[in-house]
């Protein structure tokens, strides 16, 4: 952030009625702040990374940390998704 006076973060999130309790939920930390997030399966590719799982958060989680260190934000687009992915994409 001190590159550039603007960033943009995004991809996809789960809808904020998804249902916590259908066990793909796990709670993450970061810097004492807990976040809710939808644990999923990508697989083994070279599109991948390191790891089997990735992440969606909420769009408000998505959000707050900068907005909580006081930076303006912007959505640009905040929609419903049509693929197998993700349930938004903001």
């Amino acid at each position: 952030m001190s590159l550039a006076d603007n960033i943009s973060i995004g991809g996809y999130t789960y809808a904020e009625a998804s249902p916590a309790s259908n066990g793909l939920f796990e709670t993450l930390e970061y810097e004492g702040k807990k976040y809710l997030a939808k644990r999923i399966p990508v697989g083994q590719s070279y599109g991948t990374g390191v790891t089997l799982y990735g992440y969606h958060s909420s769009g408000s989680d998505l959000q707050s940390p900068f907005s909580e260190r006081h930076y303006r934000v912007t959505v640009i687009s905040d929609e419903e998704s049509d693929d197998p992915w993700g349930e938004r994409f903001l």
